[in-house]
């Protein structure tokens, strides 16, 4: 028995010599460094002898499929449609209760912010998607500066984004009416601006002004803003603000046309989000104390009032499509993974040539 096992000892370290280890890791080093000038970037030396075995392809949508460069083209606000040339249309058409909330709505739903980017210009930084509804606020609605406007509305809770529920929404106090000593809360923008950038006038050099936006008078108790995935935040709304800024039940007839709007976005590769809120009267008690069997610690997420939806356009890399293509004529299989609607998922990788004919798509 002691022969055998001196016998395995021997072979074990002929087998196995001590250089093994070294060389096995500088030649999965080499291999690693070639990929890496492929574009292919390998963190794990291991990983090297698998990827070259690889028959799928995982891709994320945002910014890797598309320029992540995104900017809303169309909405749907005060019961009207507004593509991205009328945007400048809006400030004036819409009522100015309406307009605030749209505006308080967008500014405390998104923490991009002011600041100035490695060339020292100032630009919003942070999430695109909330960059672009910020562009579309100054734009549109005359909220020229998001940073002030935030300060001007006390927050008492957050509830950020979650994949589970596919929005996000922040608990804000309901003040009381405010006096003329209090018009430095207001924004007022000196001038509206066109989607070229230029400033709407009349012709004369004279920017034309639309109302300042301040916040409207307010009973006390709390206001819920939401923000987030349309079909999500839709199902949550049982009334809907109309051109007139009141709210009005939500019909089921009005329901259903939100929804082919939904859809019309969406077959047009557009990410659709939807802007709702929801007020609460002081009696169901100050925040975490559990008065009237509310939970604030939960989002109190139902009976909202639907105030707008915008879509927002993130084109598709041009190298994208030839490069799917590679993969194909390669025997890789390339799938999208993204969290957007799945008719938005199914037109951007039918664009991408992901998802052709005999294909099927997944939602869940």
């Amino acid at each position: 028995m002691i022969r055998y096992v001196l016998n395995a000892v021997t072979i074990i370290v002929v087998a196995v010599p001590e250089g093994l280890p070294l060389a096995v890791t500088m030649s999965l080093s080499y291999g690693m460094l070639k990929m890496l000038k492929e574009n292919n970037l390998v963190r794990h030396l291991a990983a090297c002898e698998t990827m070259a075995h690889a028959t799928n392809i995982c891709s994320d949508k945002t910014g890797t499929l598309t320029t992540n460069q995104m900017t809303v083209v169309t909405g749907l606000v005060g019961g009207r449609y507004y593509q991205e040339r009328d945007f400048h249309l809006i400030s004036s058409e819409i009522t100015t209760p309406l307009r605030t909330l749209l505006c308080e709505g967008i500014a405390v739903n998104c923490s991009a912010f002011e600041g100035p980017n490695a060339k020292g210009r100032i630009e919003l930084i942070g999430s695109k998607t909330e960059c672009a509804l910020l562009t579309w606020a100054r734009m549109s609605l005359g909220c020229t500066s998001p940073d002030a406007l935030r300060k001007t509305i006390p927050v008492r809770m957050l509830y950020p984004f979650s994949s589970a529920r596919k929005c996000m929404s922040t608990l804000v106090v309901r003040q009381q009416p405010h006096h003329d000593d209090d018009a430095s809360s207001s924004v007022e923008p000196t001038s509206t601006p066109t989607p070229d950038g230029h400033d709407d006038g009349d012709g004369d050099g004279n920017a034309s002004s639309p109302p300042s936006i301040s916040l409207p008078p307010r009973a006390s108790g709390y206001r819920l803003y939401t923000k987030g995935a349309s079909e999500i935040v839709l199902a949550m709304c049982d009334r809907v603000v109309g051109y007139d800024g009141q709210p009005a039940p939500m019909t089921d007839n009005l329901r259903s046309d939100i929804k082919q709007t939904i859809n019309q976005f969406a077959q047009d590769a557009l990410r659709t989000i939807t802007l709702a809120y929801a007020d609460f009267d002081a009696h169901h008690g100050d925040v975490g104390d559990g008065v009237d069997g509310r939970d604030w610690t939960l989002p109190p997420e139902g009976n909202l009032i639907f105030l707008g939806l915008v879509g927002i356009r993130d084109p598709v890399r041009p190298e994208v499509p030839a490069a799917v293509s590679t993969c194909q004529r390669a025997g890789i299989t390339v799938r999208m993974v993204t969290g957007d609607n799945i008719i938005t998922a199914e037109n951007i990788a039918r664009k991408c040539g992901i998802f052709t004919p005999g294909e099927s798509a997944r939602g869940g």
